[in-house]
């Protein structure tokens, strides 16, 4: 894919992203105690969208409570 494409709009269904340069899911070690995301992760998360990125995969959070593991029987 040429550097011209990547920075073409791309159209998804309804949603129109302005490139196609996509920032993966990464540990940031920004997350709280219970994996919540902090003021820390969204201004990390700004800087990377002003930087360019037009879709962001967001890691390092924990969008519910995990189970605990349990015994295999």
């Amino acid at each position: 894919m040429a550097l011209q494409t990547l920075l073409e709009p791309l159209e998804i269904n309804h949603m129109t992203l302005k490139n196609r340069i996509m920032f993966p899911p990464m540990t940031t070690g920004y997350k709280a105690r219970d994996g919540s995301i902090t003021e820390q992760s969204i201004n990390f998360y700004k800087r990377v969208a002003e930087g360019g990125a037009s879709y962001i995969v967001l890691g390092d959070v924990t969008p519910c409570t995990p189970s605990p593991p349990r015994p295999s029987s």
